[in-house]
């Protein structure tokens, strides 16, 4: 049985104060009992990675993406508001809540989560694979 457990250091662009050693949030997320789904696509194709537990009709008033592979946040969605943080030009927020990628690269490979509604755990993982 292989148990993975991701570590995610998240550090605040936006505040105003000072970050410091003992103001830094750490999220983990032990994945290792969460049910993945594998995605595989060729580079230079656009790829929409679909969040798990949300669809076009679901309640979200917050959302975020994550890159475990990469220790990141994707994009962030509150009340209308979406940012993204990385690769502006490449990523979207579908209306089903998915993270659209175009196109897709072979640096884009990875495990991604979305997180609904400021839940502590993803429904689901999914592992994107870049042919």
């Amino acid at each position: 049985m292989k148990t993975i457990i991701y570590w995610l250091l998240l550090i605040p662009t936006t505040s105003p104060f000072a970050v410091n050693q003992n103001d830094i949030p750490i999220r983990v997320f032990d994945v290792s009992s969460t049910p993945t789904e594998q995605i595989f696509v060729e580079a230079h194709h656009n790829q929409s990675l679909p969040c798990p537990g949300a669809n076009e009709h679901s309640l979200v008033y917050a959302l975020e993406w994550f890159s475990l592979s990469q220790h990141k946040v994707i994009l962030d969605y509150s009340k209308n508001s979406l940012t993204v943080y990385t690769e502006q030009h490449r990523i979207s927020l579908a209306k089903d809540y998915g993270m659209t990628i175009h196109p897709v690269l072979s640096s884009d490979t990875g495990d991604y989560i979305c997180l609904i509604n400021n839940r502590l755990q993803p429904d689901g993982v999914v592992q994107l694979r870049v042919l």
